[in-house]
């Protein structure tokens, strides 16, 4: 997923993107761990760019939290579709994110739940 390179992407395909929900990615954005800039109307636009930084960090519990809250919950994989996950979990791996990343545990519990669906 990439959005137009000058205005990013929304709070809400974000969300989608990372299966957790808007009110998640707005902590994220109030903690300074996602970047992004209020655009007008007081929603969010977010550099595609800063969703692969994001990923790419280090998994800090206190900084990730509303990921990993969400990650947790078995009720997130019960409405994120097999196909969706199939194509995250494929764009993750391509992206080759080092061990201890967040993007490496979004895969991880990505075929954890792929896992427990079968």
């Amino acid at each position: 997923m990439t959005g137009d390179a000058y205005l990013g992407v929304t709070v809400d395909q974000v969300a989608e993107f990372l299966c957790v929900e808007a009110d998640d990615v707005r902590e994220l954005l109030a903690r300074g761990t996602l970047a992004g800039a209020k655009a007008a109307g007081h929603d969010w636009r977010i550099p595609w760019e800063s969703v692969e930084q994001l990923l790419s960090a280090q998994l800090d519990e206190r900084h990730h939290r509303p990921l990993l809250r969400r990650w947790s919950d078995p009720r997130t994989w019960n409405r994120v579709h097999a196909h969706k996950r199939d194509d995250i979990v494929d764009w993750l791996h391509a992206h080759e994110f080092g061990e201890a990343t967040t993007g490496a545990m979004f895969e991880q519990v990505l075929l954890e739940a792929k896992a427990e669906r079968r």
